[in-house]
């Protein structure tokens, strides 16, 4: 092998140091130079800083890995020598599809090749990654195949699987260089895959029954990962969201192809934390309190108020609830004779001779020492030792221990943190940290005689930072039907993905919360574009709970026959774009069937209650219901549509049935 030249799938290309350096693009040096100690030097001197990085590609290691390219020692003009070790660790396995994991965490494998491969692309830089690390890049692109035929298409696929095999066939010293890259594969399956090999099965006894798949047919490589179409219909309607509420930019930010990043800043998501669902969650908690089968002593588990501050959540829902006003009224002797509904006995199951129990119990669980004492204040103020109220002075953690919390001299402290820079001037406050097992200990200790206090209704986190270690311990700890946290991305030292993923390895479907939907961004829903908010909220209960099914319905509204969506349209028409009447479009939709989702129609301009005009019949492909740009409003037919995850269920059912 000569390694003066070489094959980078774009023709043959020289190595020599000056077309080197000037398929160095101005992108990939921005982002080299974000890698020079210190971050001091000028352009002029990082350009002459990479020419010489790249030189040393072609001079270091020793002569028997320099004819092979495969000294694979890393540089700024590459990647790291760690990084190479990494790839290699995926060479000899590049076409097993491990259909025994979970699909979105094996496909994350994928994309990080894929964003690799992206980044050797756009800055053009193929033969210097090959002169660094040769069969790295071939291990790369094979790595990066899936991901690739689903974003860039079959053709592009089709190319870079072809220049690996060029590039094997031009250096095929893996035994030399110590690299396993099984070939057959490459034979036989993945050009079957790829459509290079025609599929010649006439003669055989094989039978094979085709059906229509429509938009579910993704490609041929990524459908073999076990990829559906979930994730891009997801992104598609949050790009449809983020745009009506004012980000016209974003969809063409988010489809350039650059290395910026931007993140949305806005109340829309931030404001709206677990409030803007408690009467869905009232509902649900009403419905398991006085459940046939339930003791009368029974509530369906605690509310956990991680990171109380001043009592603003746990004052909501002992309102939502409790009822610690009535009670409050039924414990004054002098008043109580006088009052036959007290609010709270008409539906409340009492025994006879006992006191009643109590309509909700509540830990609130607040690190701060001025926090909490405003928290002891706002309990006695409105009473809610009438309910069950526990206060815990006490950070929330995923071990216990002790810890410094900084703290400000504000009135109310909302940034109080155990995550604190070695250079933060605010004074530190040591606090005890538990876990969620000693909150309910301390709440069985507390409420002795009340059934249900041994599991978690719901646990909100709003605890600066610390959200990942609780979230984390939620599989070693006490059941937890739901959990709210928030999400800031200036403050979290973990990335979003990673810690949504390990939920989902623990059972927990989770959502992006907003007042008008809740966007599924669990397993084959995940996209990076749940990380532009920078601040946010998350909400999350079991896959597969039919009570998540119903608070997600509950939350949009798709309650009764032919739910109303306001502000949406279904994609797709179901035949042609015949407009009818209200009427005759829901009885057309009603003749298609299952072609058929609900209709759209032109909103009117007087109330919702005038029936709407100019319908159309729809599919509602690529997931169901949209926001509409215009004065447009939605009926569904069937309810899945109503919801991406809704859908998503109604699917699984479908495949096991």
């Amino acid at each position: 092998m000569d390694p003066d030249q070489f094959s980078g799938g774009q023709g043959d290309m020289q190595t020599s140091g000056n077309e080197i350096q000037t398929a160095l693009t101005a992108p990939v040096l921005a982002q080299q130079a974000q890698q020079v100690q210190q971050g001091a030097l000028s352009f002029e001197a990082e350009q002459e800083l990479l020419a010489h990085e790249i030189k040393s590609i072609f001079e270091s290691g020793n002569a028997s890995c320099r004819k092979i390219l495969n000294c694979c020692l890393g540089s700024l003009a590459t990647v790291s020598e760690q990084l190479w070790s990494h790839v290699k660790a995926f060479a000899h396995n590049y076409h097993v599809r491990e259909l025994l994991d979970s699909t979105p965490r094996m496909l994350e494998r994928h994309y990080t090749f894929y964003n690799l491969w992206d980044r050797m692309k756009r800055a053009g830089s193929m033969q210097v990654f090959a002169a660094d690390c040769y069969f790295g890049v071939v291990a790369m692109l094979l790595n990066a195949l899936p991901a690739i035929e689903f974003e860039d298409g079959l053709t592009v696929a089709q190319e870079i699987f072809l220049t690996a095999m060029e590039m094997l066939e031009r250096n095929n010293e893996t035994q030399a260089a110590n690299w396993t890259i099984p070939r057959e594969p490459l034979e036989l399956q993945m050009p079957l895959f790829l459509g290079l090999l025609p599929n010649n099965c006439a003669g055989s006894k094989l039978r094979i029954y085709v059906y229509e798949t429509g938009s579910f047919s993704v490609g041929s490589i990524f459908c073999s990962a076990g990829q559906s179409p979930w994730r891009e219909w997801a992104r598609e309607v949050f790009v449809d969201f983020i745009e009506g509420i004012g980000c016209q930019d974003c969809s063409q930010l988010l489809d350039q192809e650059t290395e910026m990043q931007f993140t949305l800043s806005s109340n829309i998501f931030g404001c709206a934390d677990i409030d803007v669902l408690l009467p869905s969650l009232h509902w649900l908690y009403e419905s398991r309190r006085f459940h046939d089968e339930a003791p009368s002593s029974s509530l369906p588990g605690l509310l956990v108020d991680g990171g109380a501050n001043v009592g603003r959540a746990t004052a909501r829902w002992i309102s939502s609830f409790g009822d610690s006003f009535s009670r409050q009224i039924s414990s004054n002797p002098s008043v109580a004779p006088c009052v036959v509904c007290n609010g709270q006995s008409a539906s409340q199951k009492q025994i006879p001779g006992l006191a009643p129990t109590p309509n909700v119990a509540v830990v609130a669980v607040e690190p701060s020492d001025s926090n909490f004492q405003l928290l002891l204040r706002h309990s006695k103020e409105h009473g809610w030792e009438h309910e069950a109220f526990l206060p815990l002075k006490a950070a929330l953690g995923g071990a216990r221990g002790l810890g410094h919390l900084a703290v400000s001299d504000f009135a109310i402290d909302e940034v109080a943190t155990l995550l604190w820079e070695e250079n933060d001037p605010r004074r530190k406050q040591e606090v005890e940290v538990i876990t969620l097992a000693e909150v309910v200990q301390a709440a069985q200790k507390a409420f002795p005689d009340l059934a249900g206090n041994d599991k978690i209704f719901l646990l909100k986190l709003d605890i600066e930072g610390l959200e990942p270690a609780v979230l984390r311990s939620l599989g070693q700890g006490p059941p937890v039907k739901f959990v709210s946290f928030e999400y800031a991305g200036n403050v979290w030292k973990d990335r979003l993905s990673p810690v949504l993923q390990d939920l989902y390895a623990a059972g927990y479907f989770c959502f992006l919360i907003t007042s008008e939907q809740l966007f599924p961004v669990s397993g084959p829903f995940w996209s990076n574009i749940y990380e532009l908010p920078m601040w946010s909220n998350f909400f999350c209960g079991q896959e597969g709970d039919s009570d998540l099914e119903s608070l997600v319905q509950l939350h949009v509204g798709a309650i009764g026959l032919w739910p109303r969506m306001a502000h949406s349209y279904l994609p797709e028409l179901a035949e042609d774009d015949t407009q009818r009447s209200f009427l005759e479009a829901q009885h057309r939709c009603t003749d298609l069937g299952a072609a058929c989702a609900g209709i759209t129609c032109e909103a009117s301009a007087a109330s919702s209650k005038v029936a709407p005009t100019k319908c159309t019949a729809r599919r509602g492909a690529r997931g169901g219901v949209r926001r509409s740009p215009r004065e447009e409003v939605s009926y569904v037919k069937e309810v899945s549509y109503s919801n991406l995850y809704l859908r998503y269920m109604r699917e699984k059912d479908h495949q096991r049935t």
